[in-house]
This record gives structure tokens, C-alpha cells and sequence, in this order.
């Protein structure tokens, strides 16, 4: 249930789980400032500012006078794909500082960071080799708490991109040493608050925020198209990413015509959560997201990963998820904003049109890159050795047709290049 409170809206993001809550409609800095007194008492605030908002606006020093002296340490700025390196960094800063409170400003990398941080605290680590011992999703330990610690340093996210790294516990962490993106799960945490502001999301570049939301409908969509639905779940999962699609498609539409509505990002804002609902409730997701997490590290924006893998992976796919495909370009077709864009581009017969091609026309209006080759991923080498990476990833296996031979990943490369 919603609480209001001096123009503040603050909601459970999901309804059976008491965190993360959702704040918005309070200015972002008062309502940090509110949640650090009220539910922390914090005294020793970390912040970790993306530097597109620390260099190029005062978001970064209106939060932090806002939170009045008890800013302990701030680092400015972090890599994509959230790299194992600085984490250590950061967590080293954060231990010395002896904070109480993480603060992150800024989208999913730094997110990722500081639930690795605070994870990783919680159980003494101080090394490469002692972060890699806490469960992950590529190794022994998948999902398993093992004798790990749960996360104690409570985090408050104020996100300004669409990703939605910040409504789960796990974290991706890049090991740039070899490019490998591990998922930590185990008793790793989310932020225990997440603030939205639509006058921050204004301030985001137009490609990042639409990437971004190209990569939460990804989310929604291979959700929607699994072939491994859970006994328990399913039917609040699949509500969601409908309705995910839903608020999403029309309001990354919109931002592209209009950069500056601001009822569209809030709109693509409040839709996030419902693309994480799936994963919630152990909706796994498939090779898009399996091989996004190598090509990531490759140079590629994180976002953008989808918007070149997502059309090619469903097209791989409708040998054996067809009717689920079809369920999906229905919701799509429904969409009044889509079903322009989609006769726009002679795609006029609702009853023979794929879901890939829908989604290309979808990234095509959104003037996102849609090919390997636009974001300089080419060659047989280069392309062998992201093919190889991605199995290890498990959305590999989950995919609707499960992923075992580099072969078969080169298939959906191709379909992208």
C-alpha cells in the first residue's frame, strides 16, 4: 500500500516483498534526506555519482547539501558494466569511511556496484580472489547463500535510467581482466529504497534513456516468451511484463519525438518494475540477456546490447515458442504509438508479421544501433570468442532453445551482424 506524505509517494515495488519501496513526487534530495534520518539515522554517508550527473549538472552538489555534513566520501564517476576493479576501490573507501549509508546517483552500473560493495563487506572481503568466492551465477555456487553473511549497509538508489538493476538483489560485475560478467547472488541485497525523479530523468541523454528502456521491454518480452514457466508465479509474472511492455513502448516512443515530455519518462519510470517481476518470481530470461552480458564488455553500451540481440533472438527462437511469440505481437499491435511505427515501416498484416521484426521496427524509430557492425563488434574472431563466452552465462541454458554449442550462438550472431 502507498504511503503519501508532503507530496511524497512512497509503495512497495512488489506487493510481497517489504523492499525495495518506491519514492516519487518529492523532490530527490529531500526525500534521500528523509529516508537517511528516518530509516537509517545515517551519520556517515557514501555516495556513488555517475560523472554525467557530477560533471554536467548540479544534481550531484544539491544532493549532497542536502544531506548536511554527513557525506563521509563520494566517488565520482564508475565504468559500464560495473568493473571488479573499481568495486574494490570503492569498498575499500566505503570500509575506511566507516559509512552507514550507501547513496547511488546515477543508472544500473552503479547500482550493481554497491550491492557488490555492500555484499562483499558484510563478509570481509578484500581481494579479487575473496570476491570471487561469494556464490555467483557462473560457478558451483549459483543461488546459494552458502555461509556468506546477508548485506548490512542499507543502500538508497536514486536511478535515472531504466535498466531496473536496482529493484533485484543481484549483481553484475565485470572481471575486466577477461571480460567476464559475473552474477553475484547468494545474500547479496538491492537498495532498501529507490527514489524516481522526473527532473533528473530529464537530465539524462536522450540515446542513454532510451537504451536503457529498450532493455527493460527485453526484460519483459524474453519473460513473455519462456518456455520454463514456474509452477507458482507465473500468472502475476506474465501480467507484469505486459503490462511492462505496455508503459514502456509508448513512452520511449514519445521521449524520441519529444525529448523533454516529462509525463513519458515518469511513465517509463513506473513501468520498470513491473519488467523485474518475472525474474522475481524465477521467470529466467534467454540469450538475449545471455550473450548482452559479454558483448557488454566488448564496448558496448549496456542497453544497446538488447537493442542488437533482441530481434535476432527471437527470430532463432520461433521454431519452438511461436504461439508465445504471436501472444506478444498481439500486445504490441495493441499499442496505438507501436502499431504506427510498425505501418510506418509496411509492416501491415498483424496476423503474418514476427515478433523480430516487430522489435527491429520498434529499435529502428528509436534510432538505436541494431547491428554488431554499428558498434564496431566485427570479424570471425571477435565473434568467436563472444559466442564462446556467452555459455557460460545461464540464461544460456534457459533460453527456449537451451544453448550449448558456440555454433548455435554464431546462428543468432549472424542474424545481427
Amino acid at each position: 500500500m502507498a504511503e503519501i506524505d508532503d507530496d511524497e509517494i512512497c509503495e512497495q515495488a512488489f506487493s510481497d516483498y517489504a523492499e525495495p519501496r518506491i519514492s516519487y513526487g518529492m523532490p530527490y534530495a529531500e526525500a534521500c534526506r528523509k529516508h537517511a534520518d528516518l530509516d537509517y539515522k545515517a551519520t556517515k554517508i557514501y555516495i556513488i555519482a555517475s560523472r554525467s550527473l557530477a560533471d554536467g549538472s548540479p544534481a550531484l552538489k544539491i544532493l549532497e547539501e542536502a544531506l548536511q555534513g554527513r557525506v563521509a566520501g563520494i566517488r565520482v564517476g564508475m565504468s559500464q558494466h560495473t568493473l571488479m576493479s573499481e568495486c574494490l576501490e570503492i569498498m575499500k573507501e566505503v570500509h575506511d569511511k566507516d559509512a552507514d549509508l550507501i547513496v547511488t546517483l546515477g543508472g544500473g552500473s552503479i547500482s550493481d556496484a554497491s550491492k557488490i560493495i555492500a555484499y562483499a563487506l558484510a563478509n570481509n572481503v578484500e581481494s579479487k580472489a575473496q570476491l570471487l568466492e561469494l556464490p555467483h551465477a557462473i560457478g558451483p555456487k549459483l543461488g546459494l547463500g552458502g555461509n556468506t553473511n546477508p548485506s548490512k549497509i542499507p543502500i538508497i538508489a536514486i536511478s535515472t535510467t531504466l535498466s531496473g538493476a536496482e529493484y533485484i538483489p543481484f549483481a553484475g560485475v565485470t572481471d575486466e581482466a577477461d571480460d567476464v560478467k559475473y552474477q553475484f547472488t547468494g545474500n547479496s541485497k538491492g537498495p532498501a529504497v529507490i527514489i524516481l525523479s522526473e527532473t533528473l530523468a530529464l537530465t539524462v541523454p536522450v540515446r542513454t534513456w532510451l537504451a536503457s528502456g529498450v532493455r527493460a521491454v527485453d526484460h519483459c518480452v524474453e519473460a513473455l516468451c519462456t518456455l520454463k514457466r514456474p509452477e507458482k508465479g507465473w500468472e502475476e509474472a506474465e501480467a507484469a511484463a505486459i503490462e511492462g511492455v505496455r508503459c514502456l513502448v509508448p513512452s520511449l516512443l514519445r521521449t524520441k519525438k519529444d525529448a523533454s515530455n516529462a509525463e513519458s519518462r515518469r511513465l517509463a519510470q513506473l513501468g520498470v518494475k513491473h519488467s523485474l517481476v518475472p525474474l522475481k518470481n524465477r521467470v529466467f530470461k534467454g540469450a538475449s540477456h545471455a550473450i548482452g552480458h559479454f558483448l557488454g564488455p566488448m564496448g558496448v553500451a549496456h542497453g544497446e546490447t538488447s537493442c542488437i540481440l533482441m530481434s535476432a533472438t527471437h527470430k532463432y527462437n520461433a521454431e519452438v515458442n511461436l504461439q508465445e511469440q504471436k501472444a506478444v505481437c498481439k500486445v504490441l499491435w495493441d499499442i496505438p504509438d507501436a502499431k504506427e511505427v510498425f505501418l510506418q515501416y509496411g509492416l501491415s498484416d498483424e496476423d503474418i508479421t514476427d515478433l523480430g521484426d516487430l522489435l527491429d521496427a520498434f529499435v529502428k524509430e528509436l534510432g538505436l544501433p541494431r547491428s554488431l557492425s554499428e558498434v564496431g563488434v566485427t570479424g570471425l574472431e571477435k565473434l568467436a570468442t563472444l559466442a564462446q563466452k556467452s555459455l557460460k552465462d545461464p540464461y544460456a541454458r534457459t533460453n527456449p532453445i537451451p544453448l550449448t554449442t558456440p555454433e548455435q550462438v554464431m546462428e543468432i550472431l549472424q542474424l545481427c551482424k
